[in-house]
């Protein structure tokens, strides 16, 4: 079943994060991200990668994988895909000049574990069994200028302004596992 999903969320992660591009912002902010969008629509649009580098994740109890995307001997994109009983995390980080640019997160989380058959359900005098289209879905975008995030939306916000503590700990928190994962092109 692992496997069934985890081809499904694939196929549809490029459309999904191809969109990511249509926000809706004041004009003052959309100019100024103009390059972060710019440089998110040239690596959405391109089509043959020159490596493409796999690497198992361990950081969950079902794992995940984490793909890093070459262009002219350049990193240019990464993929992680984390799966969990109860839970799918899927992130694209999008590289200029080997730095962070934007990062688009699309947490799932599931109605009930992926184990969780009609079987467990009545045994468990439950009314729901494992269904992906229940699932609660999450998307937060964070865009970086000069190495500084500089901009954060998520789904869940109610659309209160985050100040800048607040953006400071999101970054060094993607920051920390960008530099984790930029290890795994350092090898063989």
């Amino acid at each position: 079943m692992l496997v069934s999903c985890n081809s499904a969320f694939n196929s549809k992660l490029s459309a999904e994060n191809a969109s990511h591009d249509t926000i809706y912002l004041n004009d003052d902010l959309k100019q100024r991200l103009e390059p972060v969008l710019e440089n998110s629509k040239r690596i959405n649009s391109i089509k043959k990668w020159a490596e493409i580098k796999s690497s198992n994740l361990m950081d969950t109890a079902e794992g995940g994988e984490a793909k890093l995307y070459y262009k002219n001997g350049k990193l240019e994109k990464i993929t992680t895909h984390y799966l969990g009983e109860t839970f799918q995390k899927i992130t694209v980080y999008h590289l200029s000049n080997e730095k962070l640019s934007f990062v688009f997160d699309k947490f799932y989380q599931y109605n009930r574990p992926v184990f969780y058959d009609s079987i467990a359900m009545k045994s468990n005098n439950d009314t729901e069994f494992f269904d992906l289209k229940k699932a609660v879905i999450t998307e937060t975008r964070y865009y970086f200028l000069n190495d500084k995030l500089v901009h954060h939306t998520d789904s869940e916000d109610c659309g209160a302004p985050f100040d800048s503590e607040y953006l400071n700990e999101l970054q060094k928190e993607i920051e920390d596992e960008f530099k984790r994962l930029k290890v795994i092109s350092q090898e063989p």
